[in-house]
């Protein structure tokens, strides 16, 4: 029997198994709306023998992006970005700032690196406390790790206050890491602070850019603090197709467009929900969240299971309590029958 880190013990995953969900509608994953019709004229000019060349979706990236290559770090989806923020400066014992609740592989990255984790709770309310987050950075701290919209709270920290966190980690020279999956959501970025060397952001095209399937994600920061983060990358970071894809999603960006539309639209027919049994919070993500008594929840998972549509459910987190999310997906009718049933429900 081999010996391993106990820390694992206390996380699940899922086990390889059979899709038993093919015919269910899947809006737990938060997934886009839509995604891109890549020209196959495109995917059958890729040279699979050869080795990938990044170079060319590093200039055009930058160039939608006006900032310059050395700016960016492909990853093999934003997952790995928030890995290398762990590799380059944790080691065991050290502390890590992070949110309660927020991204999985968070607390996942830290037991299997050895840090300490300092996590800061939401209030009931969702609310975060600032200035407790900050006075939890000091000379102990090596990263600070803030998804920036956060899942599954659906709330964002405001530029005000990331530039205040942003001081206390250059003071005490630790790396803050902003992660912004869902930015184009909410339009709050916090790019115009890589100046500083005190921080990075990672992003990916799996959300708004409707590019799940392919795994690509990336890294911004300051030019010198993203040259440490290349020492740390595979020799070739990303396939082929991924970077075809992303090069002509990049210079065909209706797609974006059109999954940032369609989820503002329907979060606001959700907004004006006339219901006294439930209440739609805000979100700043791509997908709805609905608070509501034990009885109407349930009331609402037999609609969910009875049509077959999976969504997120029982957080066990005091700040999530009688919540339920799901996504915003690219099927109008959909979204109107899950409308309509939240209208009548109670």
């Amino acid at each position: 029997m081999i010996k391993y880190k106990k820390e694992f013990d206390t996380f699940e995953r899922p086990t390889l198994s059979e899709n038993t969900l093919d015919d269910w509608e899947r809006l737990d994953k938060n997934e886009a709306p839509y995604s891109a019709k890549i020209p196959q004229d495109l995917l059958k000019g890729v040279d699979i023998r050869t080795y990938p060349d990044p170079y060319p979706a590093y200039l055009e990236i930058a160039e939608y992006y006006h900032l310059e290559p050395a700016n960016f770090l492909f990853t093999y989806g934003s997952e790995q970005a928030i890995r290398y923020c762990f590799e380059l400066m944790i080691e065991q014992g050290d502390e890590v700032v992070c949110l309660d609740p927020t991204f999985a592989m968070i607390p996942v990255f830290c037991a299997q690196f050895g840090a300490k984790s300092k996590t800061v709770k939401f209030n009931s309310d969702r609310s975060l406390d600032i200035s407790y987050l900050i006075e939890q950075i000091n000379s102990k701290t090596r990263l600070v790790c803030i998804p920036n919209p956060n899942n599954p709270t659906g709330t964002q920290v405001s530029s005000k206050d990331l530039k205040k966190i942003l001081e206390k980690c250059e003071y005490n020279q630790c790396l803050l890491m902003i992660d912004e999956a869902y930015y184009h959501y909410c339009s709050n970025t916090a790019v115009e602070l890589i100046t500083s060397q005190n921080i990075v952001i990672t992003r990916t095209f799996s959300k708004a850019w409707g590019a799940a399937g392919i795994r690509f994600g990336y890294m911004v920061g300051h030019q010198n603090v993203i040259l440490k983060f290349r020492k740390l990358k595979p020799i070739d970071e990303n396939s082929s197709y991924s970077l075809a894809v992303i090069r002509y999603l990049l210079s065909n960006d209706v797609i974006l467009w059109d999954n940032i539309n369609h989820v503002s639209k329907w979060k606001e027919i959700f907004y004006q929900l006339n219901n006294k049994n439930i209440n739609v919070l805000p979100s700043e993500g791509n997908y709805v969240l609905i608070q509501a008594e034990d009885s109407i929840l349930e009331k609402l998972r037999a609609f969910f299971t009875n049509s077959k549509i999976k969504i997120k459910d029982r957080f066990t987190e005091p700040s999530m309590k009688n919540i339920i999310r799901f996504g915003i997906c690219g099927r109008d009718e959909l979204m109107d029958k899950i409308l309509q049933f939240c209208q009548k429900v109670g």
